[in-house]
């Protein structure tokens, strides 16, 4: 038992409490940890939400700023087809610009036009023509 002199010999361990701490200070700070993470989520799905109602608000105001164009240019006269697709180019409450497709589809009578707006992708860009200042 050299090796042990100089050295305090270990504490008796009391009423079987030993490692108790440690243990409660892990679970503590895997809870707090838990918490903070469900917090941050919580945060990061409100914000998106926020962004995509935005988003979708402005591509809305978009589309009926363009359908309203569009019956501005049915009080001009009548498309040259039936069924005619034009392009209307505006800027949104950005700055930016916006394409919008305009498609008209004669149904019932002469002065019966049903009129679609979506936006427009590089393909529809490159096939359809602009939106002409009257029919």
């Amino acid at each position: 038992m050299q090796f042990l002199r100089g050295r305090r010999k270990p504490s008796p361990v009391r009423n079987g409490q030993s490692g108790h701490a440690l243990l409660m200070v892990s679970m503590f700070g895997v809870i707090a940890l838990g918490v903070w993470v469900l917090a941050m989520f919580a945060t990061l799905d409100a914000q998106l939400f926020e962004s995509n109602t935005a988003r979708r608000e402005l591509r809305s105001e978009q589309m009926v700023d363009s359908v309203a164009f569009a019956g501005s240019l049915l009080r001009t006269g009548t498309p040259p087809r039936n069924n005619y697709e034009c392009i209307h180019s505006q800027k949104n409450k950005r700055g930016e610009a916006v394409k919008v497709v305009l498609k008209f589809e004669r149904f019932g009578g002469d002065l019966r036009w049903k009129v679609q707006a979506r936006a427009a992708t590089g393909k529809d860009i490159r096939r359809l023509p602009p939106a002409p200042d009257s029919f």
